[in-house]
């Protein structure tokens, strides 16, 4: 057996050698599989309306998700227990990430069209300490 790991081993690494790890990537020549050929299969119309940036619901995101982490914190520390602290991490985990992807939007402009917003309001919230977030006793 160790043979044959010794085998596919010396088949990677000699460079003369055709195996697995050096196989021709086709995947470029095939149109069906580029990004390209899916935008020619939808229709602008389509499109469009998924593409559109709506800053009332970029604002209203990073409202909802401080007002929940808010929220969250308040009633952990307000009714302080054991039980508490475990509902508060199973709450605050998802909307930690949550603020991970409205900073990940914002770092690509899809929050807001002007880039000073994108910065101010999406990617700042998403450096957030994640130790601010979680009640200490």
């Amino acid at each position: 057996m160790d043979s044959a790991r010794d085998g596919d081993q010396r088949s990677l690494e000699s460079p003369g050698i055709a195996g697995e790890a050096f196989r021709d990537d086709v995947r470029s020549l095939d149109p069906a599989s580029s990004g390209t050929a899916l935008r020619r299969r939808l229709p602008r119309e389509e499109l469009e309306p998924l593409t559109r940036l709506n800053p009332c619901h970029s604002v209203l995101a990073i409202a909802q998700t401080f007002g929940l982490l808010a929220l969250t914190i308040v009633l952990a520390v307000a009714y302080w227990s054991w039980w508490s602290a475990l509902i508060a991490v199973v709450v605050i985990a998802p909307l930690q990430h949550a603020l991970f992807v409205l900073a990940h939007d914002a770092a690509h402009y899809r929050l807001f069209e002007t880039r000073w917003l994108n910065d101010a309001l999406g990617v700042s919230p998403g450096r957030f300490p994640a130790s601010r977030c979680a009640p200490i006793a």
